[in-house]
Order: structure tokens, then C-alpha cells, then sequence
């Protein structure tokens, strides 16, 4: 009679691991051992050079606190070619500039020239790989990818280099390896495995680092093409404060809004059309997390929160987001629609990607009422753009040369006193807010006014300082941000009575910064300092009302001017329609019939000694 086998519970599981590892799809067979270590002795002995600090504990290399920047490298230097290297670690905690080295490739000690799998846990988490051409600590990438690993749990990163320089990083735990690499490059800058090291590298406090074991095996197969799926050109990783499916889609008509419901989008706004959206999990709605998801972007863009028009309050984080008139279209039957607010996506220093968009929650503080959660669009967009003015529609301005400095092929120059304009017809991929900037020369002695407008509304009216020469060219911005949809719009600067300066181009940038025009019976006007064409401060100040007027305009001050003052009026083509002295004091009025006018934007100008005033009001039916 045979004894039957007994397993103790640790082999067991050893084995049900290995065979697991075996059967995943992908897995390379191991056919010879180049090289491993487990560890299970007292000392880490003559195979290792172990850069001061490493020592074996509880059968792991050990890496104590204050030995991090110091290398475990193997004390040989292997000539294969084609390899499986993996390797299993613990206690990948986050810091100040912390970082975990897996160095490979290397024909001398760490630090040479080699490959280099470098893991930063700091924030969302980063896992490169790149070739260290001098040094490990700064490698060109090769591929990147957004990504969190538990600190309190072990990792096991394999790395599989074939004989036509294909090399796959994947990223497992105890139960095995994903299907798919976590990272993939083509190259074969460094052909031999050559030496291996791990290191951790800090400028913080230093933690404990363990390595579980380290091997290198020949594989039995040899993959010969790329198998990671293409990333996103625009988003290139998610991180979402739960523990549902957060997806990248495409904002179509059809398509679902969320990864938990199957309900669809019915309509989509021309300028969305198969932009990038974040499909989000439905049940995350009642969330109140002030940072809940947070999407890195590989470029500028543009974002648009699509949200519940049933909120009665909105979460702060949205506070500061402008809401556009275009809605998306659903089949919820809690709503049929959502409402857009766009802002542009921030720059972000010291981040695996140059741009980063944080959003709270559904219900964060003060939130109430939405009872769907939000989507999230994103459209790539360029920093500026520009238009030259000798391109634009000049009417009464000419074509000049003249003057040397100007880009493109020339430059405007207003002829007129009134009436000339420059009109630029811009076309813009998304709808958001822009800042408008315009380059000018002034070689007069005095400012030029020149009146903004966008598709025919008057928005500012700006004067433009001298700049010493004609040949002396300066850029200055124009009003407060306008918002612009998609698509085309007219642009045009209107001579104010004193001719305009000459023009090289209008530059519009996209912008979170945006305020809606004042509306109401009543608006207060304060001389912005951009306006004026002497350096000194503003004491007076008035408003006008009502405005919009349908009868009768009036103008009262509100603090004390500076004895006579001149007040101008002229309509949105630059005509003036009233022109009248008066005494600028502390509770003055002056009250203006405009029964008669045309209905349309008009400016007004009010001079008191050195003190420059200017406003907008709309004369209504």
C-alpha cells in the first residue's frame, strides 16, 4: 500500500501559483535558468554587489531606511541576448522625489548605461521605460503609463526582451500577470541582459525596501509583434476614488453614457462629435469627494462637464467653470438632457503628463439636486492662434510695409479718424472663453482708441498707447475674455475719432478665465487702467443706467471728479452721436434722451482732466 502524498499548505499554494502563471494566456514558457536568487540564505554572498546596506532578511534583500540610493547589482555581467527577467518587491511607498529603479542592460555597475523600469509613486503613480544613455536617474522614455500599486502589498514586474529588440513590461501580483504588457518598446540599443540591479532612490525620509527574488530565464518562445493596444493620443490615464469602471469613449449619438446603464446618448453638439468623453459609473452619483476623478492628458485641451440641469446648487469645484448655451441629449428618463460648463485644462508641473484635470464629485459640497452623474468631454486645442491683419477685411485701413518689425507680410494702417475698420473672420475649434491680444505700433504722441466688437456687439473700447516709434511694435490685450462658440466669428477694431494705430495681428488664446457682461438696470464703470493714456490714477467713478436704455440714458457720479469734463458717445461704427461739456462732481447727473437712436451697442468716453473713463450701454426698443 502507498503512502499518500501530503502537501503542507505553503508548497500547495506554490504550486497552484505556478500552474496559474503557466496557463495565462501570453505566459513565457521557461525552458533555462540564467540566473535566481530566493534569498533563503544569511548572507547575500559573492553573487551580488551589494553598494553598502543590503542585507538578507526573512528570506528577502533587504534595503534598510538609511541606506536608499544604494544598489543590489548582480556581481556578473550575462551575454544573453533574449530574456524573461522577473522579480518580485514590497513596500513601494511615495515621497518626495521617490523612486523604485529596476536597472537591466547594464555592462558595469548601476548607474552605466542600460534599460531602466523606474517606478514614481508620488500622486497618481508613474511606471516608465527608457534607456539610461549616461545616467539611470534621468532615461530617454520609451513608453509610460499611468499607474497606482498598493504600497502595503507585494508587486511582481516581469520583463521579456526577444531577439528583434520587442520588449514587454508587465506589471502582476501573487495571482499572475495581466494578458496584455503594461509597457512596450522596439529596441536594441543594449542587446545583453548584461548586469541587474534594484535600487530605491529618495530625497525624503527613507523606508524600508524589499526584493523577494530575482530571476532571468531564456524564454521558449519568441514574440515577433507589438501586443499593447494603442494608447489614447489625448487621454493617457484615469484615476477615479472608486472602486466602479471609469471608460474612454467616443461622444456620439448611440453611444452609452455610462459603464453601469444602457442609456445612450440622443445628441451631441456639433464641435463635440467623437471628441474623447469620460464614460462614468452612474452609481458614483451620490459621491461627495472634493477630488474624485482625475484625468492626465497628454496635450492642451479644453474640457466640458456634461451635468444635471435638476441641480439646485452646483459642488464648488464647478464653481469657476462657464456655462455654454449648447446641452447634450440622453435617453435617462431622469433627465433628457444635460447642461455644459467648459474651462480650460491647467498646466501641471511635476506630473507624469503636462496636463491635469481634477474633478470632485457628483455631490461635493454644496452640491444638491443632481441626481446623474456627470460626464466629462475633452477637445484637443492649440495655445493661440493667430491672424494677421493684412489678411483681414480692411475697410479703410491700407496694406503697409513701411515700417520693419511687423510678421507676416505686412501690417494695417488706419487712413481715417472714424469710420475705418479691420475685420478678421476667425474660425475656433471649441466652444470657450478666449483672451483677445493684439500687436500694434504707435508712433504718435497720444493713445488711439479703436472699438472691439464680436460679431457685431460692441465689447470694449480700447486705447492704444504710444510706443515711442512706428518701428517700435508692443502687444497688449483687449477687454475681458470673450466667449466664443465653435465655428466662425467676426472680429473687428472700428477707428474712435483720432484714426487707430498701426496693426500686425490678432492673436486669441483659449482661457478659464471669464466673466458674463454685466446686465441689469444699473452698471458701474471704473476706468480700467489699460485705458488710460497717462500714467495716473483714477479718481472718479460713475455708473450709467438703466442699461440696457429704451428712453433715456443717465449718467451719475458716484465720487468726486476733477472739475470740467467731456463726454462723447459714438455707435458701433464709430460715428459719434452726442458730444457735450459738463462739471464732473460727487452726486452729479446728467440725463440723455435716446427715444431717437437706432437700436444697437454704442461707447462712450469721458475725459476729466487727466482721467479717462469709457463704458458700453445697448439702447433697446
Amino acid at each position: 500500500m502507498r503512502t499518500p502524498l501530503t502537501l503542507r499548505g505553503a508548497t500547495v499554494r506554490s504550486l497552484i501559483a505556478l500552474f496559474a502563471v503557466l496557463l495565462l494566456p501570453g505566459t513565457c514558457l521557461r525552458a533555462q535558468t540564467i540566473f535566481q536568487d530566493d534569498f533563503d540564505r544569511v548572507q547575500l554572498g559573492t553573487s551580488w554587489n551589494a553598494n553598502g546596506g543590503w542585507t538578507i532578511r526573512n528570506g528577502q534583500a533587504y534595503n534598510g531606511p538609511d541606506n536608499n540610493w544604494t544598489s543590489l547589482t548582480t556581481a556578473r555581467s550575462f551575454a544573453a541576448t533574449t530574456y524573461v527577467l522577473e522579480t518580485e518587491v514590497t513596500n513601494l511607498v511615495d515621497g518626495y522625489q521617490r523612486a523604485y529603479y529596476l536597472l537591466f542592460g547594464q555592462q558595469h555597475e548601476s548607474g552605466e548605461p542600460g534599460y531602466v523600469v523606474r517606478y514614481d509613486p508620488l500622486g497618481a503613480g508613474s511606471l516608465i521605460l527608457g534607456e539610461a544613455h549616461t545616467n539611470y536617474l534621468y532615461p530617454r522614455i520609451l513608453d509610460r503609463q499611468i499607474i497606482t500599486l498598493d504600497p502595503t502589498q507585494s508587486h511582481r514586474i516581469r520583463v521579456a526582451k526577444y531577439t528583434n529588440g520587442l520588449v514587454q513590461v508587465y506589471v502582476g501580483d501573487a495571482d499572475g500577470f495581466p494578458d496584455l504588457p503594461t509597457l512596450e518598446a522596439v529596441t536594441d540599443r543594449y542587446p545583453a541582459l548584461g548586469k541587474v540591479s534594484w535600487l530605491a532612490y529618495t530625497q525624503s525620509a527613507g523606508k524600508a525596501f524589499y526584493v523577494e527574488y530575482l530571476r532571468a530565464d531564456v524564454p521558449v518562445t519568441q514574440k515577433t509583434e507589438p501586443e499593447k493596444p494603442a494608447a489614447d493620443g489625448l487621454i493617457t490615464a484615469l484615476v477615479a476614488d472608486s472602486e466602479r469602471t471609469y471608460e474612454i469613449g467616443r461622444l456620439t449619438a448611440g453611444e452609452p453614457l455610462y459603464t453601469d446603464r444602457t442609456y445612450t446618448l440622443t445628441s451631441v453638439p456639433d464641435f463635440l462629435e467623437n471628441a474623447r468623453f469620460i464614460r462614468t459609473a452612474n452609481d458614483d452619483k451620490r459621491r461627495t469627494s472634493t477630488d474624485f476623478l482625475t484625468a492626465y492628458l497628454s496635450k492642451r485641451a479644453v474640457a466640458y462637464v456634461a451635468f444635471d440641469p435638476r441641480a439646485g446648487t452646483l459642488p464648488d469645484w464647478l464653481s469657476d467653470w462657464t456655462k455654454i448655451d449648447e446641452v447634450i441629449g440622453s435617453t435617462d428618463p431622469g433627465s433628457d438632457y444635460f447642461e455644459l460648463y467648459t474651462k480650460l485644462v491647467p498646466y501641471a508641473a511635476f506630473s507624469p503628463t503636462p496636463y491635469v484635470l481634477r474633478l470632485g464629485a457628483n455631490l461635493a459640497a454644496p452640491a444638491a439636486g443632481a441626481n446623474m452623474n456627470y460626464l466629462v468631454a475633452l477637445v484637443p486645442i492649440a495655445s493661440s492662434f493667430r491672424y494677421e491683419a493684412e489678411d483681414a477685411l480692411l475697410s479703410g485701413p491700407r496694406p503697409a510695409i513701411d515700417h520693419r518689425g511687423f510678421s507676416g507680410s505686412g501690417f494695417a494702417d488706419y487712413i481715417a479718424a472714424t469710420e475705418d475698420y479691420i475685420e478678421w473672420t476667425v474660425d475656433v475649434p471649441a466652444t470657450s472663453p478666449y483672451n483677445l491680444l493684439m500687436r500694434y505700433a504707435n508712433g504718435s504722441s497720444a493713445g488711439r482708441s479703436l472699438q472691439l466688437s464680436v460679431d457685431g456687439k460692441a465689447v470694449s473700447l480700447e486705447s492704444f498707447r504710444p510706443t515711442g516709434s512706428w518701428k517700435n511694435w508692443s502687444s497688449r490685450s483687449m477687454g475681458p475674455s470673450v466667449l466664443l462658440s465653435a465655428g466662425t466669428h467676426r472680429i473687428r477694431l472700428t477707428a474712435m475719432g483720432d484714426s487707430g494705430p498701426n496693426v500686425d495681428y490678432l492673436q486669441l488664446s483659449p482661457t478659464s478665465v471669464y466673466t458674463p457682461p454685466a446686465s441689469g438696470l444699473a452698471q458701474t464703470v471704473l476706468p480700467p487702467q489699460a485705458f488710460l493714456d497717462r500714467d495716473v490714477a483714477p479718481v472718479a467713478s460713475l455708473s450709467v443706467f438703466p442699461n440696457p436704455a429704451v428712453h433715456a440714458l443717465t449718467f451719475r457720479w458716484e465720487e468726486a471728479g476733477a472739475g470740467q469734463a467731456e463726454l462723447r458717445i459714438v455707435d458701433a461704427r464709430g460715428r459719434e452721436v452726442h458730444r457735450q461739456r459738463l462739471e464732473a462732481r460727487a452726486g452729479a447727473q446728467l440725463r440723455i434722451a435716446v427715444d431717437h437712436w437706432p437700436v444697437g451697442t454704442y461707447a462712450y468716453q469721458l475725459v476729466s482732466g487727466a482721467q479717462l473713463l469709457t463704458g458700453q450701454f445697448v439702447k433697446a426698443q
